[in-house]
């Protein structure tokens, strides 16, 4: 019974062991293919690479300002150094040949970067009047450093060619005399500056300007104050300022000049408007006859003329009128009546002043009516 499971056993196992070789062998070979491709696609790439042209490289050694174009080589020490470039300097690199349109240097290594092999690049296009590709970059380590490869890209994006690698010495930015050159300078305290004299004087001028303005707005606001606190100009009555145009007019002496129709005008003006303010209506733009026609029809008004008054009114107008509008010539002493006439009318019909008693009765009665 043993010996039947035992052989039992033994043929389960074998038929295991094929089984896992016959699984094995189809994944050596697929291994085996992937490993062939990878190979043959590795062997075209570097075939390709090696296929590819290329281009030398140069520094573009641009003289500084105020020197010539000159190389560190033949120089003592001291100059050599002066001439090396620093850290964060900016360099150029011509690539020659390199003259296709549309042209792009970029990094040629996949495993790092321009940067971290210490290369930043700033710009890449022709110089002016010059063909070939120039490529700006900054070093950013010190010493002696290899500039890269670059791979050179047309506008699609294929690579058409790389750049040879160039050696360039860089110095450090850091002067050799500095006493700590691994610790960065302390932060300096703000600098003390002079301050501009011409703001002071500006300063000063509008200062001035402001001082003048506000004095000019207090005279103006004390001026006008004062000028609301002063009493009242008195109030001329229509007798008062008839009896002082009669006065104005005398003084202008137009009868001694000859101008009598300019004399009559003027004393018939200053009847009307005195007439107009002593009964109340607008005899200034009336005629004689509208006038006198308007005297006589108020019947029920307030203030009232006589016929009394009526009739000087008549009287004076017609001696008025028949100068102003005819060729009439008066004498001298007729000239001299008729202002002498119209200041009587003015005086005889002017209002008599209302004077008021503690009362607020009229002391002196009502009104003058004698000439109404």
């Amino acid at each position: 019974m043993a010996k039947q499971w035992f052989a039992s056993f033994g043929r389960a196992r074998e038929r295991g062991v094929k089984m896992k070789i016959r699984m094995v062998i189809p994944v050596i070979a697929a291994v085996w293919m992937v490993l062939s491709s990878a190979s043959a696609r590795a062997e075209n790439d570097l075939g390709a690479a090696s296929a590819l042209p290329q281009f030398e490289t140069e520094r573009v050694i641009a003289p500084r300002e105020g020197a010539p174009e000159v190389t560190s080589e033949g120089f003592p020490e001291k100059t050599k150094e002066a001439q090396l470039p620093k850290v964060g300097d900016q360099l150029l690199f011509r690539i020659k040949g390199a003259s296709t349109p549309g042209l792009q240097a970029v990094s040629d290594s996949k495993q790092e970067s321009l940067e971290d092999q210490g290369w930043a690049i700033v710009e890449v296009k022709p110089l002016a009047n010059e063909p070939d590709l120039t490529v700006a970059v900054i070093p950013l380590k010190a010493g002696k450093v290899i500039f890269p490869s670059l791979a050179l890209q047309d506008p699609s994006g294929k690579v058409v060619g790389r750049t040879a690698p160039v050696s360039v010495e860089i110095s450090s930015a850091i002067s050799s005399s500095d006493p700590k050159p691994d610790q960065p300078e302390d932060v300096q305290p703000p600098a003390g500056l002079q301050f501009p004299f011409w703001i002071v004087i500006l300063a000063g001028i509008l200062g001035l300007i402001l001082v003048v303005l506000l004095s000019y707005c207090l005279y103006r606001g004390i001026k006008e104050h004062l000028r609301r606190r002063k009493k009242p100009e008195k109030i001329l009555s229509e007798d008062e300022i008839a009896l002082s145009d009669f006065l104005k007019l005398h003084e202008l002496g137009l009868l001694e000049k000859g101008e009598f129709k300019r004399h009559y005008f003027r004393i018939s003006e200053i009847l009307k408007k005195y007439i107009g303010g002593r009964y109340q209506f607008d005899a200034l733009e009336s005629t004689t006859g509208e006038m006198l026609e308007t005297l006589r029809s108020r019947k029920s008004s307030a203030v009232i003329a006589s016929e009394s008054v009526i009739s000087d009114i008549s009287f004076l107008f017609e001696k008025l009128d028949l100068v102003k509008f005819t060729d009439h010539i008066p004498e001298m002493e007729e000239s001299s009546q008729i202002l002498g006439k119209a200041k009587e009318f003015v005086v005889a019909t002017r209002r008599v002043p209302v004077i008021l008693n503690s009362s607020g009765l009229n002391s002196l009665g009502v009104e003058n009516h004698a000439h109404k």
